[in-house]
C-alpha cells in the first residue's frame, strides 16, 4: 500500500475536523465534549482491544523502550544545552520544550490500523506505557522550574498520572494479556465497535483543535520545536533501537510515533502552568501542517527499511 493512500485519508480528516469547527458545526460545546470522549472512551478501548489480541509475550520490548527512553533524555539534555543562548522566554522554552517530545497518539493508531499492523498498534500501546508517564512528569518539571506561574508537588504529579486514561488502560490490558484472561464475548465486542469509532472521531478531534489564525509570533519557537521533534528525535530514536537491537516492527513503530506532531494535551498543560499557550498552538498547527509532507517520506523509508530488513 503506498504513503499517500495511507496518510490522505487521516488527514482529510484532520482538515474536515477544522472546517467544521470553523464554521461552528456542530455548535458548542460538542467539540469540547467530543474530545474528552475519545481521550476518556474511545482511545482506551482501541488500546484495550489491541493489548488483549495480541500475544505481549511473544514481542521483545525491552529494546524499544530502551531506545524511546534514551531519546527522550538526548532530547532533553541537548534543549536544556540550547537554553542559555535562545532569545526566548522562560515560559517559550517551555511550550517548545513540549512540543519537541510529546505526540499526537491518535495520528499514529490511524497510520498503523491503516496498514493492518496489528501487532503494531499493540506495541504502541506499550511504548505508550512507558512515554506517557515519562513525558508527563518532564514537562511539568521543565514548566515548573522555567514558567513557575504554578507549582505542582510530586504528589499532585503521581496522583494525575494515576488518573490518566492511557497509562489506566495499557496497564489493565497488560495485566490481562499476561494472565491470559478472556474477556466475555459481549463486552469484547461493545469494545470493538467504540474501537471502530475512536480513530475517526479522534482525528476529526484533532482538526477542531488547530488554531491557523494563531500563527503569527513565536517564529524561533516553533522552528526548533519542529525540526528537533519532526526530524531530530526520530533520528536520535531510530539511532538508539540500532544500539539496543530493536527488531524491525519496534523499530517502525518508536520511530514513527517519535515522528507525529504533538499532543493537544500540550496546550492544556501549558496553559493551566503558566506556559506560553499561544506558541504551544501555534507549534501545534504548524507541526500538523508540516507532518503531511514529512510523514509521506518517512513512512516511504521505514517501510523501505523495514521489507530490507526483514
Amino acid at each position: 500500500m503506498d504513503t499517500i493512500s495511507i496518510l490522505l485519508p487521516i488527514f482529510i480528516l484532520i482538515a474536515l475536523g477544522y472546517g467544521l469547527k470553523r464554521y461552528n458545526f456542530p455548535k458548542e460545546p460538542f467539540w469540547s465534549s467530543l474530545e474528552q470522549l475519545a481521550y476518556y472512551v474511545l482511545f482506551p478501548a482501541l488500546l484495550m482491544t489491541s493489548l488483549t489480541a495480541t500475544p505481549l509475550r511473544s514481542l521483545t520490548i525491552l529494546p524499544m523502550v530502551s531506545a524511546l527512553i534514551s531519546g527522550v533524555f538526548a532530547i532533553t539534555f541537548f534543549l536544556l544545552l540550547l537554553k542559555p543562548i535562545l532569545p526566548i522566554s522562560g515560559a517559550s522554552f517551555t511550550s517548545a520544550f513540549q512540543g519537541s517530545l510529546r505526540f499526537n497518539a491518535f495520528i499514529g493508531l490511524a497510520i498503523l490500523n491503516a496498514l493492518e499492523f496489528k501487532s503494531g498498534i499493540a506495541l504502541a500501546a506499550l511504548a505508550l506505557a512507558a512515554l506517557v508517564p515519562l513525558l508527563n512528569i518532564l514537562s511539568v518539571l521543565i514548566l515548573t522550574a522555567f514558567a513557575g506561574k504554578e507549582k505542582i508537588s510530586a504528589q499532585q504529579i503521581f496522583l494525575s498520572l494515576l488518573r490518566n486514561p492511557l497509562i489506566i488502560t495499557c496497564f489493565v490490558g497488560i495485566t490481562v494479556n499476561l494472565l491470559e484472561f478472556k474477556i466475555p464475548a459481549p463486552f469484547q465486542n461493545t469494545l470493538i465497535l467504540l474501537e471502530k469509532s475512536s480513530l475517526p472521531l479522534g482525528l476529526l478531534a484533532v482538526g477542531a483543535g488547530l488554531q491557523l489564525s494563531a500563527i503569527k509570533d513565536g517564529l524561533i519557537g516553533i522552528l526548533l520545536a519542529t525540526s528537533v521533534k519532526l526530524a531530530l528525535f526520530p533520528a536520535a530514536v531510530w539511532f538508539f533501537c540500532g544500539i539496543f537491537g530493536a527488531d524491525a516492527s519496534a523499530t517502525f513503530v518508536a520511530v514513527l510515533f517519535t515522528s507525529l506532531p504533538t499532543a493537544a494535551s500540550s496546550f492544556i498543560l501549558a496553559r493551566q502552568m503558566g506556559g506560553d499557550a499561544v506558541l504551544m498552538a501555534n507549534i501545534l498547527t504548524v507541526q500538523t501542517a508540516v507532518a503531511m509532507g514529512s510523514l509521506p517520506f518517512l513512512l516511504s523509508l521505514l517501510q523501505l527499511w523495514r521489507n530490507t530488513y526483514v
